[in-house]
């Protein structure tokens, strides 16, 4: 299957799922809607809180996550 730009299979267990979808519904979203969501408060969270990660001003246009 070819998916379009901004277009990717996600892969989730059958529970998060399924909570996901409970969560959506109670905020009055898509599940799509959800998930970028959830997706777009970690990138800002990681942004503004992690002195590891660079913004895309920078050279370095690749997140930069210490590993332990």
């Amino acid at each position: 299957m070819k998916l379009g730009p901004g277009t990717f299979q996600l892969r989730l267990p059958e529970s998060a799922r399924q909570r996901a979808m409970q969560l959506a519904q109670f905020e009055g979203l898509s599940l799509n809607q959800f998930i970028a969501l959830a997706v777009t408060e970690k990138i800002v969270r990681m942004g503004l809180f992690n002195p590891y990660v660079e913004d895309s001003t920078s050279k370095l246009s690749k997140f930069r996550i210490p590993r332990h």
